[in-house]
């Protein structure tokens, strides 16, 4: 019988946040809780997904930055704090205007984890000058822009 292995957070964006240097990866910290049903994920700086059954995992993010138009951006999954795989990139739209903001969004991607192996999404970004936030400047939540699924399709021995 499989047994059933979700895991769904948003980013809480309350609370104005930079994000990370750029021309580096930076661990994305998906800290509100959507569903969890193995309390697997550890948010924070260090926020990951420790997988709790073998199996193959269907991941899925979305990730947005503010007022940035212009910017490299890109998603990456780190497994066991070494990059695995991209799961999406976003090349600057500089023909937008000025609050123009990038979003990436990833195609699922397939994983074959086993227990306790760890699962990171970073995100990459070049910006030159500009300032860059997390959430929108102003805005008393952007909850729900920025998302991470991590979910079991099979489970394996």
């Amino acid at each position: 019988m499989l047994d059933t292995v979700i895991a769904q957070y948003s980013m809480d964006t309350s609370t104005s946040r930079s994000a990370g240097p750029e021309a580096t990866f930076n661990i994305l910290d998906y800290n509100a809780v959507d569903i969890d049903t193995h309390n697997a994920v550890t948010t924070g700086p260090a926020w990951h997904f420790t997988c709790p059954v073998n199996g193959i995992y269907e991941v899925n993010a979305t990730f947005i930055l503010f007022d940035n138009p212009g910017v490299d951006l890109a998603l990456s999954l780190f497994k066991n704090e070494a990059q695995y795989a991209f799961l999406a990139f976003e090349q600057p739209l500089t023909h937008l205007s000025a609050v123009a903001s990038p979003v990436v969004r990833s195609n699922p991607l397939f994983v074959p984890c086993n227990l306790g192996e760890r699962l990171q999404v970073n995100e990459y970004h070049r910006t030159g000058t500009r300032n860059y936030y997390l959430v929108e400047p102003g805005s008393p939540t952007s909850l729900g822009y920025s998302r991470v699924t991590i979910k079991m399709i099979r489970q394996s021995n």
